[in-house]
C-alpha cells in the first residue's frame, strides 16, 4: 500500500499529469523542429513602394555610433504578410517600383533547460532584412546588413 502524501502535499491530479505530458510533448516537438540559424533565413522577392533612409543612434559598451537604417515599404502579396523591411547598414540606391530580393531571418528562439533552440515561425508585417539584392540588374551585388554575419556561418560568407 502507498503511503499517504505528506501534509500540504497534494497527490498529483489527472489534470497536473496531463499538463506535464503536454509540456514533455511540446519539448519533444521543439527539439525535432530545431534548425541551424542559417536554415531559417528565407529569400523573398518584393516590389518596393517607398524607401526611407534615416540615421539611428546606437550605444554599445558605452560608445555611441550612428548607423544608417533603410526602410522599404513593399507591395502587398497574397503569399506572405510582409509589408515593411528594415535594413541596417550602408544606404542602398533603390527606387520606388524596383524589385528587390531580401534575405529575412524567420525564426523564434526557445530556451529549454539552458539550451537555446531556433524554431521556424510565420512572417510578421515588419521584418528585418539581412541582405538585399537589386533584381533585373545584370550585376546583382548583395548589400549586407551590419549583423549579417550573426546569421550566416563563415563557410557561406564568400558567396
Amino acid at each position: 500500500m502507498k503511503p499517504a502524501p505528506a501534509f500540504g502535499m497534494a497527490k498529483p491530479s489527472g489534470f497536473q499529469e496531463e499538463i506535464e505530458l503536454d509540456f514533455e510533448e511540446q519539448m519533444r516537438r521543439e527539439v525535432e523542429e530545431n534548425r541551424p540559424l542559417e536554415e531559417l533565413v528565407n529569400s523573398e522577392t518584393f516590389q518596393v513602394k517607398k524607401v526611407t533612409i534615416r540615421n539611428e543612434k546606437q550605444v554599445r559598451n558605452g560608445e555611441v555610433t550612428y548607423q544608417k537604417v533603410t526602410e522599404f515599404i513593399v507591395k502587398a502579396s497574397t503569399d506572405i504578410s510582409v509589408r515593411k523591411l528594415v535594413f541596417s547598414g550602408n544606404s542602398i540606391q533603390v527606387k520606388e517600383g524596383e524589385t528587390i530580393q531580401a534575405a529575412i531571418p524567420c525564426y523564434k528562439e526557445a530556451d529549454m533547460i539552458g539550451r537555446g533552440f531556433y524554431l521556424p515561425r510565420e512572417y510578421q508585417k515588419e521584418e528585418k532584412a539581412i541582405e538585399i539584392r537589386l533584381m533585373g540588374n545584370d550585376q546583382v551585388k548583395p548589400y549586407r546588413s551590419t549583423d549579417y554575419h550573426d546569421f550566416i556561418p563563415k563557410i557561406h560568407r564568400r558567396r
